[in-house]
């Protein structure tokens, strides 16, 4: 019988490229080390953190960092 819940992971990790994982792990990092951000995070603690990098950061980073907060 195959096991539902390994099955299941295994789908979760192939829905996500590597790639994807490593600047989601890095974008954490960056939250946490850099920014001394706390996870779970609360909106008032998004809000400060891009205020305090929209004008250093492209749009684009600004929105992968997002995506990986809510991650």
């Amino acid at each position: 019988m195959i096991d539902v819940a390994s099955k299941a992971d295994r789908f979760l990790k192939a829905s996500v490229r590597e790639n994807t994982s490593k600047s989601y792990a890095a974008a954490l990092t960056q939250h946490e080390v850099t920014w001394s951000g706390f996870l779970p995070t609360t909106t008032e603690s998004v809000v400060r953190y891009i205020a305090e990098y929209a004008d250093q950061l492209a749009l684009c980073t600004l929105k992968q960092r997002l995506a990986a907060l809510a991650s």
